[in-house]
């Protein structure tokens, strides 16, 4: 559990914080495997995250990639900063994402911007490098689960495999692998991405597809910044 983590003396081990050093804990959320925020009030204004993961594996190659960006010197994605006890720990980064205010049209253009450029970086960091793209793209939908018929669901198969097909041909190499909405906040210093538990080897139109279907922006904006 979480709450074994969150105690000040074990953060202040863990980080090698002074004994007197304050640690505040402030859950940002309601939901279990909400992030939760410790500031040190006796450490220069310190704000750190620590991100709850279901298993130490995601939280490990959350770390695994935050390392390997800054490597290359990307900068739009938080600082690793430890892996405590099975969980994440990186340098919070102030800011809000798009469900929480509605950002301007040039704050938009600038995210998609970060994230060509997180496309473009050569790092073989995260998951599914040893995979082709043939076999990351699904050849079906469970069209069932959503009421269609079974003759409905034969009609949709063809085109399911022509579009696994026309996929296969556009863009892989490096993705972050779950970016939606709620992954991106914005801020003083610009856009900045967040979880990269399932970061690798994927179909970059995914990537883009994921955010600009969850960012609550009209067609002719998502066509627009597409």
């Amino acid at each position: 559990m979480i709450e074994r983590v969150l105690d000040p003396d074990r953060i202040r081990q863990a980080l090698a914080l002074a004994e007197d050093a304050e640690v505040r804990f402030e859950p940002l959320g309601l939901a279990p495997t909400r992030p939760v925020l410790i500031r040190v009030a006796h450490d220069a204004g310190r704000a750190l995250l620590v991100r709850p993961y279901p298993s130490a594996d995601e939280a490990a190659a959350n770390l695994q990639v935050l390392t390997a960006l800054a490597a290359v010197g990307f900068p739009h994605a938080p600082r690793a900063v430890a892996a405590l006890e099975g969980y994440a720990v990186e340098a919070f980064e102030e800011g809000l994402t798009p469900l929480q205010f509605t950002p301007a049209p040039a704050q938009w253009e600038a995210a998609i911007d970060a994230l060509a450029s997180l496309h473009e970086q050569g790092e073989r960091a995260g998951r599914r490098w040893e995979q082709q793209p043939e076999t990351l793209l699904p050849r079906t939908l469970p069209l069932f689960r959503l009421g269609f018929a079974r003759a409905e669901r034969e009609l949709a198969e063809p085109a399911l495999e022509e579009a696994a097909r026309v996929l296969a041909a556009t863009p892989f190499g490096f993705v972050h692998g779950r970016l939606f909405a709620d992954a991106v906040t914005f801020g003083p210093g610009g856009p900045t991405f967040h979880d990269f538990a399932q970061a690798g080897y994927g179909a970059q139109l995914f990537d883009l597809a994921s955010l600009l279907a969850t960012a609550g922006l009209p067609a002719a904006e998502r066509a627009r910044l597409a």
